[in-house]
């Protein structure tokens, strides 16, 4: 089985970072961008086709980033508050699912499914 290919997205660098060595550690996880700002998200999406998509908060109240990420319908996103305290898995459907505050185990629970 191939690694699920993570994108992680707008949110504050230490959350990122702290995101980013989680997503390394499992081998079934290939962490293939990381991004500073909504802006380059189109492109990212484009060409990596990630199966999740990790960013803060707002990344879903922004309406040109939610169509981008609509290019990509199987990807699941994951939107977590800048303090990591309370996060959100959205399937691109009109439903969310609260997953309270993430844990490095959870949040490798979370996108192997």
């Amino acid at each position: 089985m191939d690694p699920v290919r993570v994108v992680l997205v707008d949110m504050p660098l230490l959350l990122r970072e702290v995101i980013s060595r989680i997503v390394a550690s499992e081998p079934r996880l290939d962490l293939v961008a990381e991004i500073g700002e909504l802006a380059r998200l189109g492109p990212v999406i484009d060409a990596c086709h990630p199966g999740f998509v990790i960013g803060g908060d707002e990344l879903l109240g922004d309406a040109e980033a939610t169509a981008v990420l609509r290019r990509c319908p199987s990807a699941r996103v994951l939107t977590v508050t800048s303090d990591g305290a309370r996060s959100f898995l959205f399937e691109l459907t009109p439903t969310r699912r609260a997953m309270g505050e993430i844990s490095s185990k959870g949040l490798i629970e979370v996108i192997l499914g």
